[in-house]
């Protein structure tokens, strides 16, 4: 067994965890700073256009990547299951199949999104001065799309056995070349929005041959044979079972803050750029969360394929308590400087004003936040996604909708925002405890044998 690889069916749970999620933190934390870097180079050396250009199509992109992630999701319960249960054939069937929903849903995504691209920008009201740009830079996107598809496949099989290093060091090495990339085709050649998308496929391509080479060279039992990749017909299902209800929740909370951005663009301009300022500092807080969120799926997923329900129960207990204790001592911090961390994005006094307001209010309610991530993580590791993808819809998305349809016209306030989602963090976090206390989730899929588990929701 590799040194990276942490087992999460034995040894102490905190210890455990905290060995996991380290590296998805700093992965989160990475992938953000060269999300940020891409933005800088493209504003300062190719101009306001450019920027316009790529800033349009993150949506859509956003849209697409969330739904795949679902089905990597899936694809990772399952694996980290038969992980568990040290069940060698089932472990390879589902390894395999994952690897050939990558390559399938690459074609089908590349297919769709390069000849759609025009239309779905056109759907999105793009400005006309800026279409030429987004179409040419989704397009290269989606016709590299299967390298992002094998990396996350790939490293969510290594995350499934309990490898979260290997990941973040193929993710450092994507990171640093797309700087590198972007740097030499938008400074250096002038190729404007097409370098950064010939940079960003580049980039994933190297990280994705890097997953498939661990996976094809290790001597574990999820050993990758390209011979053998093909659908195995009840691993499937197990997989999209989870894995759709998974992606489906991804779409419909990002269409859900499509509509509360448009509620705060109401505000004008200052608005805007303050909660965009936000934005950038809370995101950090989330990413606390959302490493919890995943190590969970893991923890959860490994120890009931051993059917150790106790270590289970306990585990989670403690990574709820370590997701709130981390994010109240992390988000205190940040209301206490709000202001100096929001005039780092942007130092107009009225932006720090609004922006601090919506930052303080955030930060000290986020610990709410972090019991659904960690339970909708934990729950989805057992292998039960519809009800996850039910609690986060009604409360993330529908309750959204209609506290900014009623509330808003009566006082018409920033602050209604700001309050819709602390509100639906709350109600979202009942409904979790009150599921985890009230059913048999552990049990609904007892054993790694039973593929009517998952589906039997």
């Amino acid at each position: 067994m590799s040194r990276s690889m942490i087992t999460m069916t034995e040894g102490r749970i905190e210890t455990r965890v905290i060995q996991f999620a380290i590296p998805i933190l700093l992965s989160n934390l990475l992938q953000q700073l060269y999300n940020t870097l891409d933005t800088v180079i493209v504003g300062r050396f190719v101009g306001s256009t450019a920027l316009a250009a790529v800033g349009s199509t993150t949506a859509l992109v956003n849209l697409v990547i969330g739904f795949y992630i679902g089905l990597s999701t899936g694809a990772g319960v399952v694996i980290a299951q038969y992980y568990g249960a040290k069940n060698e054939e089932q472990l390879q069937n589902s390894v395999h199949t994952g690897m050939a929903i990558s390559v399938a849903s690459a074609v089908i995504i590349a297919v769709v999104g390069v000849i759609g691209a025009p239309y779905f920008l056109i759907w999105m009201g793009t400005p006309p001065e800026v279409m030429s740009q987004a179409v040419a830079y989704l397009r290269i996107l989606f016709g590299g799309v299967i390298f992002m598809t094998l990396y996350n496949m790939g490293g969510g099989i290594m995350r499934a056995i309990g490898d979260s290093t290997r990941p973040l060091i193929y993710l450092a090495v994507c990171a640093v070349l797309n700087v590198v990339l972007n740097l030499v085709f938008v400074v250096g050649f002038r190729m404007g929005v097409t370098g950064v998308a010939v940079a960003t496929v580049i980039a994933q391509s190297i990280s994705s041959v890097l997953v498939l080479y661990n996976l094809i060279h290790t001597t574990d039992i999820y050993k990758l044979h390209l011979s053998k990749i093909r659908f195995h017909r009840d691993v499937f299902l197990r997989i999209v079972n989870i894995g759709i209800p998974a992606g489906i929740q991804s779409m419909v909370i990002s269409f859900s803050n499509v509509v509360v951005q448009s509620n705060v663009n109401r505000f004008g301009a200052v608005t805007m750029a303050a909660f965009a300022a936000s934005g950038k500092i809370d995101s950090f807080i989330y990413m606390v969360e959302n490493a919890l969120g995943l190590t969970a799926t893991t923890f959860v997923g490994q120890n009931i394929g051993a059917k150790q329900y106790e270590r289970v129960r306990v585990g989670v207990k403690h990574i709820v308590g370590l997701a709130i204790g981390s994010v109240v001592i992390f988000g205190t911090a940040v209301a206490i400087f709000a202001p100096q961390l929001i005039s780092l994005v942007n130092n107009e006094a009225e932006v720090i004003a609004i922006g601090s307001v919506q930052l303080r209010i955030l930060a000290l309610t986020y610990w709410l936040l972090a019991i659904p991530e960690v339970l909708s993580g934990s729950i989805r590791g057992s292998g039960i996604s519809v009800v996850p993808m039910i609690i986060s819809m009604a409360n993330m998305c529908l309750f959204r909708l209609i506290w900014l349809a009623v509330v808003m016209p009566i006082f018409n306030d920033f602050r209604v925002v700001s309050a819709c989602y602390v509100v639906s963090w709350f109600l979202t976090a009942s409904c979790y405890l009150i599921y985890v206390k009230k059913s048999n989730w552990m049990h609904r899929f007892d054993g790694p044998d039973q593929t009517a588990g998952a589906a039997a929701e």
